[in-house]
């Protein structure tokens, strides 16, 4: 229910103002709070520990948004606070490791980019749209395919243009340019794009100039890619990590993926990394994403022995489904089709497994609950047979 009232402006003018009688809850204190989820979610909590941390991570950026995986709809079986506090550190730690390696792979692959875009060229905006961000010219003038890429063209020229506008005050780089009334280089603008713009600029440049990119990363397969365009899409799907992770949102669920992630990025991925079943519906996928491109940019260390890299102690002495988990993320990663990939791309994956694994708590394994339930396929017995034949076949 509402009711008006007319209030004047000086002598000639009326604004009429809506009031609402409907009265907003109240927010509730940090006590109220917690009986709120003790009572209403039947979640252990008390004491002023757990009260800290409830206020550290936040009733509604950490407590509720960890108490599912997913969606809503799909809670997890939480009984005491701290299993919360667990996953949001967990997911805190994750988001630490994975920051540092997706930036290695945005800031290398526009220096790639943009490498492959000034060679030999003038580096001024309008010169580069004209002649390498025009994919537009590879189809028949006139043509559907021919206008929509020229308008995705222009929506990209207009967005780099706003992005000038929205820097120019804080950048001493535009303003060189522009106050010398002097053309902005292509490589000054790439100081001020996302990993979003970087997507784009590498859908719009023409065939020839993408096929010079791909070579220059060493992924060019005309087999899985012939349109030229899987740099771009995998640029897409780690953008939505990388903003998730550096946003602070939730990331070991994979809850901020929302592109539909096409077949050939997917198969591109499988056929270059020796692994299958790649859905980006799991973190791992991700990881395994990463961990291709680190590669092809040489960031991996010298090539040794997988086995030297793996933890000496007994990794399967860890407190709950989380940490198993994270160890299951690096042997599905070995096991996925029952092959290990090139050594260059495990060198790296483990390295940055051995990482993740110094992330994991260091409370008591809780005995007697059910951590996770699996599907066994193509196992072998381990029998004291099968171990001596291991020995044996490492003594020769």
């Amino acid at each position: 229910m509402t009711k008006t009232s007319n209030i004047k402006l000086g002598t000639t003018r009326k604004v009429t103002q809506l009031h609402s009688t409907t009265h907003a809850k109240k927010g509730k204190s940090i006590d109220s709070l917690m009986r709120h989820i003790r009572v209403k979610h039947n979640i252990s909590i008390s004491g002023s520990s757990q009260k800290r941390k409830l206020r550290n991570i936040g009733y509604y950026h950490g407590y509720k948004a960890y108490k599912f995986v997913k969606e809503k709809n799909r809670p997890l079986n939480i009984k005491d606070f701290n299993e919360i506090k667990d996953i949001y550190d967990l997911d805190s730690r994750l988001k630490t490791l994975l920051y540092p390696e997706v930036m290695k792979f945005e800031t290398a692959v526009s220096n790639y980019t943009l490498e492959t875009i000034v060679n030999n060229n003038h580096t001024d905006l309008n010169f580069i749209f004209k002649n390498s961000l025009n994919h537009y010219d590879d189809f028949q003038l006139n043509s559907r395919d021919y206008e929509n890429e020229m308008q995705k063209q222009l929506k990209l020229k207009s967005r780099l243009e706003a992005r000038i506008s929205e820097m120019y005050k804080n950048s001493t780089i535009l303003k060189h340019y522009l106050h010398k009334n002097k053309p902005i280089p292509i490589w000054a603008i790439f100081e001020h794009i996302t990993l979003g713009d970087l997507g784009s600029i590498i859908e719009r440049l023409n065939n020839d100039t993408r096929e010079y990119l791909l070579k220059s990363l060493d992924i060019y397969d005309i087999s899985l890619d012939t349109k030229k365009e899987i740099l771009a899409k995998h640029v897409f799907v780690l953008k939505e990590l990388r903003n998730a992770v550096a946003h602070n949102s939730v990331v070991f669920d994979c809850r901020f993926r929302t592109i539909k992630i096409k077949k050939g990025p997917i198969a591109f991925l499988e056929k270059h990394s020796g692994l299958s079943n790649i859905t980006f519906e799991s973190i791992t996928d991700y990881i395994a994403l990463i961990v291709f491109y680190l590669t092809k940019l040489h960031f991996f260390l010298a090539v040794s022995s997988l086995i030297y890299l793996l933890p000496q102690k007994n990794t399967f002495e860890i407190p709950c489904f989380l940490e198993y988990t994270i160890q299951m993320i690096f042997f599905s990663l070995l096991t996925k089709n029952g092959v290990f990939g090139t050594i260059p791309f495990l060198s790296t994956f483990s390295v940055f497994f051995l990482e993740l694994l110094k992330l994991l708590p260091t409370q008591e394994m809780n005995y007697g609950k059910i951590i996770c339930k699996c599907e066994l396929v193509d196992c072998i017995y381990m029998d004291e047979k099968f171990m001596n034949e291991i020995k044996q076949n490492k003594q020769e």
